[in-house]
């Protein structure tokens, strides 16, 4: 009976082993379980760049400056009429008189009309405060020379046409030394009443300058001819 009890408790106590052994496997430690050797490989998705649109500043807007313009240096130019007289006149002749003579009859028309009238020049309508007016001979160019050689000034200018006296047709004439003797350097059109030709030359180092008149059409009566604002002067940008 004692042996009997004895195997049976034996075996109780087997089974609770077994039972004890049992449970630890079933409730393992999940830390422990077994991890894949090879992980899952992480897609990425790439982000759209952002585009900044960049913030302008307002800028004004810039007052554009007006292009600079050559003009007429007026301040410093030098009229020829001013020479007159002086000992930068070389020489001049009109219609039946010349600065050889002693006692000249008759002398170019200086600011004013060859007759020597008061008042301004007058050619073609327009009135001019400086000028020089000549009248040619029958047979001969009325002409004056004046010596620029002292002067730096690159350009002359005039307005050339019959004083209102009328004519019956003239022709002006510019010609420039530079040292060997005169070239005709311009020629105008025959102007006749109210006809004005406006010239301008470049001097290029001229010493000497003679404006002269040519009786275009074979006489010399009212040939008067005026050079309305004859002058020397420079470009300036203004």
């Amino acid at each position: 009976m004692k042996k009997a009890t004895l195997c049976t408790i034996l075996a109780v106590c087997v089974l609770c082993v077994l039972s004890f052994v049992g449970c630890t496997d079933s409730t393992k430690n999940p830390e422990a379980t077994d991890v894949p050797t090879s992980q899952p490989t992480a897609v990425v998705t790439e982000q759209p760049t952002a585009t900044l649109e960049a913030t302008a500043t307002p800028v004004p807007t810039a007052t554009s400056e007006p292009t600079p313009k050559e003009v007429i240096d007026y301040d410093n130019a030098l009229y020829l009429s001013d020479l007159y007289g002086t000992e930068k006149t070389l020489y001049w002749i009109v219609t039946w008189a010349s600065s050889e003579d002693e006692k000249p009859s008759r002398v170019p028309g200086i600011d004013v009309n060859y007759n020597m009238t008061e008042g301004p020049m007058n050619i073609g309508g327009e009135e001019y405060e400086k000028g020089i007016s000549l009248h040619p001979r029958e047979d001969v160019d009325s002409e004056i020379i004046f010596d620029i050689s002292s002067y730096d000034y690159k350009y002359f200018t005039a307005d050339i046409g019959p004083e209102d006296n009328g004519t019956r047709g003239i022709k002006g004439l510019i010609y420039l030394d530079y040292g060997e003797g005169f070239e005709e350097v311009y020629v105008t059109e025959d102007l006749l009443y109210s006809d004005i030709e406006s010239v301008i030359i470049e001097l290029k180092g001229a010493q000497k300058i003679k404006l002269a008149v040519n009786n275009s059409d074979g006489t010399h009566i009212s040939d008067s001819t005026g050079f309305g604002n004859c002058m020397l002067y420079n470009i300036i940008l203004a």
